[in-house]
C-alpha cells in the first residue's frame, strides 16, 4: 500500500526503539534538537543492601515516542543509542495522540491490574485504563511483565 503525499507531510507519533537504559539520554538529545517526544516515566522503589530509594524508570523500556513527518523519519539517527523505528508489516508503527493520553492517564492512576484475580503466564489480560490487551510473560511479587498483544512492546506493570 502506497502512502499518499498528505500522509508523508503530516506530523504523526512514531515509535523509536533505543538501547536499553538509554531512553532518557535519547529523549534529552531529541528535545535539545527541538523534536517533540514522549518518554513515559514511572517511579519505583529499588532496594539495595543498605537503603531503599525511589527512582524514575521508563514505563516502556527501549521505546521513545517521537512526533514527526513520515518523510523525515530517517533524520533521527543522531546517536548510537538509537536502534531504529518499530515496524509492523513493513510500515512504521504510528500511535494516536489519544492513545498516548490514555497511557499518560493510566501511568498516573497506577491501578492497572486487580490483585484479586488469579493471573497465569500466557494469559491475555485487557488493561482497561490503556484500552489494550497484553500477554503475561512473567509474574513477580511486585511486578508483572507483559507484552502488548500484536506489537510485542514490553511492559512492566506494578501489582
Amino acid at each position: 500500500m502506497k502512502k499518499n503525499n498528505l500522509q508523508l507531510q503530516e506530523d504523526q507519533w512514531l515509535v523509536l526503539k533505543v538501547k536499553p537504559r538509554h531512553e532518557k539520554k535519547v529523549s534529552d538529545l531529541l528535545e535539545k534538537l527541538g523534536i517533540k517526544i514522549y518518554n513515559p516515566i514511572i517511579e519505583v522503589f529499588r532496594k539495595w543492601s543498605d537503603r531503599v530509594k525511589k527512582i524514575k524508570v521508563p514505563a516502556i523500556p527501549g521505546i521513545v515516542f517521537v512526533k514527526t513527518k513520515l518523510i523525515d523519519k530517517n533524520n533521527f539517527f543522531y546517536s548510537s543509542s538509537i536502534i531504529g523505528w518499530l515496524y509492523e508489516n513493513k510500515n512504521p508503527v504510528t500511535v494516536n495522540q489519544k492513545e498516548l493520553e490514555l497511557l499518560d492517564n493510566s501511568l498516573n492512576n497506577r491501578s492497572w491490574i486487580n490483585n484479586s484475580k488469579k493471573i497465569n503466564i500466557g494469559d491475555v489480560v485487557f488493561l482497561e485504563h490503556l484500552g489494550i490487551d497484553v500477554i503475561i510473560n512473567k509474574l513477580g511479587m511486585s511486578y508483572i511483565w507483559a507484552s502488548i498483544r500484536h506489537s510485542n512492546i514490553p511492559l512492566k506493570i506494578k501489582r
